[in-house]
């Protein structure tokens, strides 16, 4: 009764308020909380996939979310706010559905011991190190199951990152010359030479600061020994590999894409006598 009461009165000195003066206007609406954003974090690492499974820790960025976490260059992530971690896709998937922010558990595994850590996910900074996806220009593809590999990395077993000159000088090596081993292959012709985490910095006597300079150095090469030079835990260090023959199809490709280069500096040529003449018909009284 006494709630009954009191909506009673308020009725009643509404009722008043309103012979005496305009009814207010309703307030807005207040807007609808936007969504959290997602697929933006930023953990503060470079990963390489380690060859026996998980995720392995190269590099942490001082003061990131990683490194506020207590992970360490070396750590190998296993899970992942309860996922299983056996590659970066892994990472990034479960990743993708976290916003800046939010906390995910971490475990590790760090000198055969296994360590649960708490990782606050950050927002990715206006400058950061980054990975970008290497530059090589588009090879035509090979009939499925035939021929050898497009690229230099293809043909070590191994996956390369062009990094910046600032990590290049932070690993050890010059700021004009280094790639970053992201993954080897156990299988492949570099895997007893070389380990996720070394830097490249030449191959045959060529420096290398991008992919396309390592596709030089080695696919103009194609077949017999090659000693590759680099960084590994900042110190120096060479490792010899065996490249393999090119297959005739290989060879019967690029003989075709320098035909075709031919061919297209001919019609390049061709095109600019035709605007010659054009130019000098339209200039005619």
């Amino acid at each position: 009764m006494p709630r009954v009461v009191r909506i009673g009165l308020f009725v009643v000195f509404a009722a008043c308020a309103t012979i005496g003066s305009a009814a207010p206007a309703p307030a807005p609406a207040p807007d609808a909380p936007a969504p959290p954003q997602r697929g933006r974090v930023w953990v503060g690492v470079f990963f390489g996939d380690a060859v026996d499974g998980g995720v392995q820790i190269l590099e942490v960025v001082p003061d990131g979310p990683a490194a506020r976490a207590g992970l360490a260059s070396g750590d190998l992530v296993i899970r992942i706010d309860g996922n299983d971690v056996a590659e970066r896709g892994d990472l990034s998937r479960v990743l993708e559905r976290h916003a800046p922010g939010e906390t995910v558990g971490v475990t590790i595994l760090r000198d055969g011991e296994t360590e649960d850590r708490k990782l606050v996910l950050g927002s990715q900074p206006r400058k950061v190190w980054s990975i970008p996806a290497p530059r090589v220009p588009p090879v035509p593809p090979l009939p499925p199951g035939r021929g050898e590999p497009a690229t230099a990395a293809e043909l070590l077993g191994i996956e390369v990152g062009e990094i910046p000159a600032e990590l290049r000088r932070h690993l050890g090596g010059p700021a004009d010359a280094g790639l970053l081993v992201v993954k080897v292959a156990p299988e492949g012709i570099a895997a007893k030479a070389l380990q996720v985490g070394d830097l490249l910095v030449s191959a045959g006597g060529r420096p290398v600061a991008t992919e396309a300079d390592l596709n030089g150095a080695v696919l103009e090469r194609s077949s017999g020994p090659m000693t590759i030079g680099g960084r590994r835990s900042k110190e120096a260090f060479k490792a010899d590999v065996t490249l393999r023959l090119k297959s005739p199809e290989q060879r019967a490709r690029e003989a075709r894409a320098r035909m075709l280069e031919g061919t297209i500096r001919q019609l390049e040529a061709q095109l600019v006598e035709l605007k010659r003449q054009l130019a000098a018909l339209s200039a005619a009284p």
